[in-house]
């Protein structure tokens, strides 16, 4: 018993003093560096927003937080924008005082495996900042009377959509009150995950995921440079907008909220276009109609192909997204089947002019064209095939080719087999074309290999929405 005393007294005792102390150290000089670097650094923002805090806190269970902060933009606002708190949140309490050891002797080489930022009690005004609310909103309502007059009637008393002036007259004094941003990463499978999500209390949350491999442990350098994904996900959960929403409409109508709803099932098609962007079929129809009635979840997610870059949103058509990527629908935790984006173009601004097949030009002499028959090229799958990001970019030949090809006159759909292999700029609007290698011509499109940063994109263009196609 005498040696166990001592052997106590030896090492648990100075434990039980040392160990808090040197937390406690760690503490006061953690949040003064912060302090100092805050008040460094803030001012540098001057130009875009002014920037107030009370206080930083380090806490024990490896979280930071910085309580109330107010930011006064510079232009976008009028009243301040006010944060309750913001929490940076770290795996552990060792890794939290890792890194900000790190950043003090300014070795950042690499980032913890997860790392969230929070903030709760946002308080961004809809008071005071009419201006910067209704710039848009005025613009898009102006521009949905002018294309559905005569078409339809206002679906929300005398207006298409909810403005400002509606979501104050339902009690809304902001639409975000919580937003997060966070990543986690798992060295076994090397696979990380990013989220962001924004939140309005009592009225919705919405969040975005997105997963890609990676090797080795997270870095800054992974953050400012866009990565190859494996899959997405957006989801919206209802928590009392869309029945607010519908309550206000209906009552501003005049009607009951179920006449409202069913009042919803009879609208064109081009109501939808023009305040969605898409046409829906009737199986979405069916969806939407249940969830007004019944709110729940929104879930889309994407499945992408192999060494997917978020560059090829930008190059395919958007007719394409959900065969290419993946895509599916979920309302209410039931899967909308088929879904499809549909964009006809009939509705937008180039809608003067029905899509058709591009007619040969005329010929300056008086003989009769002469049709060529040609055979179409092997199939490269049916419209759900998937076209992934290849890691291919055209060799010197190629560019040297594309050159020599460039002329000024248009070429007609049914020579086009003649110029497999050559470089093409496809025009599907007037103000939009891609330019690529022709691969493959079909009865109803052909395959365009368009350049991407890293390789280049396989895009199948269907033949019915090309206007004009020139040689580069």
């Amino acid at each position: 018993m005498p040696m166990i005393n001592f052997l106590i007294k030896v090492f648990f005792i100075p434990i039980v003093f040392f160990v808090p102390a040197g937390w406690f150290g760690f503490k006061l000089y953690a949040e003064t560096q912060l302090i100092e670097a805050m008040n460094k650094y803030a001012p540098l923002a001057s130009d875009y927003a002014d920037i107030k805090f009370d206080e930083f806190n380090v806490h024990i269970a490896g979280k930071v937080t910085i309580t109330k902060i107010t930011v006064t933009p510079a232009k976008a606002f009028k009243s301040p924008v006010n944060i309750e708190r913001l929490s940076v949140i770290f795996p552990s309490t060792l890794t939290m005082m890792k890194t900000m050891y790190d950043v003090s002797t300014g070795e950042v080489s690499e980032l913890p495996d997860s790392l969230r930022f929070q903030y709760d009690g946002i308080r961004l005004p809809l008071a005071g900042n009419e201006e910067f609310y209704t710039g848009f909103n005025d613009t898009r309502q102006s521009q949905l009377k002018e294309e559905l007059d005569g078409i339809v009637e206002p679906i929300c008393g005398d207006e298409y959509i909810i403005g400002l002036s509606e979501l104050k007259q339902m009690g809304i004094y902001t639409l975000i009150d919580g937003h997060f941003w966070e990543y986690n990463y798992t060295p076994e499978n090397q696979k990380m995950v990013v989220r962001f999500g924004i939140s309005a209390t009592n009225l919705y949350k919405a969040s975005i995921q997105a997963s890609f491999y990676k090797k080795g442990s997270p870095a800054l350098n992974d953050f400012m440079q866009v990565p190859s994904l494996s899959s997405a996900e957006f989801s919206y959960q209802d928590e009392g907008l869309v029945k607010m929403s519908n309550q206000y409409c209906a009552h501003s109508s005049g009607i009951s909220t179920e006449e409202y709803i069913n009042r919803l099932i009879d609208l064109p098609d081009s109501f939808y276009f023009y305040t969605t962007g898409i046409v829906p079929n009737e199986a979405m129809k069916n969806a939407y109609i249940n969830f007004l009635k019944n709110p729940g979840t929104v879930t889309i997610k994407a499945h992408l192909p192999p060494s997917f870059h978020p560059q090829a949103l930008s190059v395919y058509d958007t007719e394409l997204w959900v065969s290419s990527f993946g895509l599916s629908l979920q309302v209410n935790n039931s899967t909308v089947s088929p879904f499809e984006i549909i964009t006809p173009a009939h509705f937008g601004p180039a809608g003067d002019t029905d899509d058709q097949e591009m007619a040969e030009t005329p010929s300056m002499n008086n003989e009769s064209p002469v049709e060529k028959e040609w055979k179409p090229q092997p199939s490269y799958g049916d419209d759900s095939k998937t076209y992934i990001f290849v890691d291919e970019v055209p060799s010197t030949d190629q560019e040297t080719e594309r050159l020599n090809h460039q002329r000024s006159r248009d070429i007609p759909i049914y020579e086009l087999p003649d110029h497999i292999g050559a470089w093409l700029e496809v025009f599907v609007e007037q103000s939009k074309s891609f330019r690529g290698e022709l691969i493959a011509v079909e009865r109803e499109r052909l395959l365009l290999k368009v350049r991407s940063g890293g390789g280049s994109i396989t895009m199948p263009i269907k033949l019915h929405r090309i206007k004009s196609i020139k040689p580069r």
